[in-house]
């Protein structure tokens, strides 16, 4: 079985590494460094393809460590009827491309034990630019964490556990009834108020819900730790105009558990692998 495995982050190496170790797979890597040659000119079609589980980028590879930009659309002469793909967040328009050509489609983020992992990653990472950042320990400290999706719960649940306050800023009632279920505090995102009372914002949303009247109550006090992919919660710009201290923390697994996060990688397409081939 032929696995071609392109681009990403340290994570994607872990994959690719595992991968090779399995019976029955021949893995190829390309785009991963800045020596790497590409995909050889006659390798024809993979029988799967490993693009990162954050995969393109204003249509190019996400691929931080290759010299060149790679357009995403250049691999589709890799693959047919006989090509599962994995990845995620590509454009509508390569997506009809890959399927036109008969390909099988994994999208990373419909699979709920892999994003639900990667989650938990993510809080471990937060929680170390956290101790290695901010003047407090994460025990003592006043968190207020911005919405309440799976980044955000395995946030709120870590850092609690690690004994400091939590307070969730969420929109449905629902969501804050439960956070004060399981022992924490809960706002709606209209209390500005919690804002001038947190040493840490954490934001989940990918959205601008905080407002310069938000950033105005962090200032002297708080620092806000950015999780969200662009384009944020916040305007970078405006924070620094302000003198609002952030820091953005996208693709935590691949800083800070990259071997893990790509073992669950791997571990998935092993798994569709057996599925689909036996």
């Amino acid at each position: 079985m032929k696995v071609l495995v392109l681009g990403g982050d340290t994570r994607q190496i872990y994959c690719a590494g595992r991968l090779s170790l399995e019976s029955g797979m021949r893995v190829t890597t390309a785009y991963m460094s800045e020596e790497d040659g590409g995909i050889p000119e006659d390798y024809g079609f993979a029988d799967i393809m490993v693009l990162p589980y954050v995969s393109s980028s204003d249509g190019y590879l996400n691929a931080p460590a290759c010299r060149e930009k790679i357009k995403l659309s250049s691999v589709l002469e890799n693959i047919n009827g006989e090509t599962l793909v994995f990845c995620s967040g590509i454009s509508d328009d390569v997506l009809k491309r890959m399927l036109s050509s008969g390909a099988g489609i994994y999208d990373w983020l419909k699979d709920e034990e892999l994003t639900l992992k990667n989650a938990y990653l993510t809080a471990e990472g937060a929680a170390q630019i956290i101790v290695s950042r901010s003047n407090h320990a994460v025990s003592g400290s006043n968190i207020l964490i911005l919405g309440c999706g799976r980044v955000a719960k395995a946030c709120a649940g870590l850092f609690k556990s690690m004994g400091a306050g939590i307070c969730v800023c969420a929109r449905k009632e629902s969501d804050r009834a439960d956070c004060i279920r399981k022992g924490m505090d809960a706002c709606d995102f209209c209390d500005c108020e919690r804002f001038s009372q947190a040493d840490i914002v954490v934001n989940t949303v990918p959205a601008r819900v905080i407002t310069p009247q938000m950033l105005e109550k962090i200032r002297g006090r708080g620092w806000i730790l950015e999780l969200a992919s662009k384009p944020y919660g916040f305007d970078p710009a405006a924070a620094q105009s302000m003198s609002v201290d952030y820091v953005l923390g996208s693709g935590l697994p691949g800083k800070f558990t990259p071997e893990a996060a790509g073992e669950l990688m791997a571990h998935t397409v092993i798994k569709e692998a057996r599925k689909r081939h036996g």
